[in-house]
């Protein structure tokens, strides 16, 4: 009976333990902290969110002052359209890079692998799709 009892309590102390190092393992991790996706994987309707969500981040973590939140805005907004049109420029510059990986790559499977490899193109594509124009 008393062994019994503490192979129990020794069982819920490893799980309660197993738990806390996976929490700790999984809280170092940047996906669980609520990041967004990097510019390469969003659509330009994301690109207003992800602003959003750095003001956000930087109002909370830094602590900013009203004043200081106006001036980010103000900040954001004038360097707004020369961001916009920095992507616009890189961004064909990436989809032809991408399209070369892509015929090397192509260049060197067999036909079931280029089947294969076609399957998984379009599964990123369906999760992130800027990533694969």
């Amino acid at each position: 009976m008393i062994k019994s009892k503490r192979a129990g309590v020794l069982l819920a102390l490893a799980i309660f333990f197993l738990g806390l190092v996976c929490g700790i393992i999984l809280s170092a991790i940047p996906i669980f902290h609520g990041f967004p996706p990097g510019p390469m994987m969003m659509g330009k309707k994301q690109d207003d969110k992800m602003v959003n969500f750095m003001k956000k981040r930087l109002s909370r973590q830094l602590k900013l002052s009203e004043e200081q939140k106006a001036k980010l805005n103000e900040i954001s907004q004038k360097h707004k359209i020369q961001m916009e049109k920095l992507a616009s420029e890189v961004h064909p510059r990436f989809k032809t890079m991408r399209a070369k990986i892509d015929e090397d790559i192509l260049s060197i499977l067999t036909p079931e692998q280029k089947i294969k490899y076609e399957k998984m193109k379009k599964r990123t594509k369906k999760f992130a799709p800027r990533a694969m124009e």
